[in-house]
């Protein structure tokens, strides 16, 4: 009888040696379900940005946009001008929500856990305003928005879009 071969990039030796006590497999199936429970908490969350004049969005979760609400009086500038106010939006919406993140990531592991800090080291490089075409990467800056924190956890309306305001 032939031996099965080890699935290539596994290390063979991975279960050689000592395996981990009762007390040790409680303890990562413990984690584990940490993790599940806070992945779940945190699905509903929303962050809410919004630019120097008025131009409001939210995302979910995951940073995707759900909703624009763009007042009247942000559209006097010209269309640019709009695009940037949207962008500036964008980018505070998105570091609210990073903000809860990781204020959740810390309360449901710890401050100081490995988990806690790997949240807030994704959370640095994955809300980062790219920087514009022909621009190095370091002067990417997250633009004149200021993020209006409101802690929200789940849909502010029951739909999302595009609206304006007067």
């Amino acid at each position: 009888m032939t031996r099965p071969q080890p699935t290539p990039g596994m290390d063979p030796h991975l279960f050689e040696g000592s395996t981990p006590g009762e007390t040790e497999l409680r303890r990562l199936v413990e984690q584990a379900r940490a993790a599940a429970a806070w992945r779940r908490s945190v699905e509903t969350l929303r962050g809410v940005g919004e630019s120097e004049d008025g131009v409001r969005v939210e995302v979910s979760a995951s940073g995707g946009v759900v909703a624009v609400t763009v007042p009247d009086s942000a559209c006097t500038e010209g269309g640019a001008a709009v695009t940037e106010q949207v962008l500036d939006a964008v980018m505070a919406a998105q570091q609210d929500l990073a903000a809860q993140l990781r204020r959740s990531s810390e309360e449901a592991f710890g401050e100081d856990s490995p988990a806690a800090r790997t949240v807030s080291g994704s959370l640095d490089t994955r809300f980062a305003r790219a920087p514009e075409p022909g621009q190095p990467a370091s002067s990417a800056v997250s633009g004149s928005a200021v993020a209006r924190p409101r802690g929200i956890t789940g849909p502010t309306r029951a739909s999302s879009g595009v609206s304006g305001q007067t």
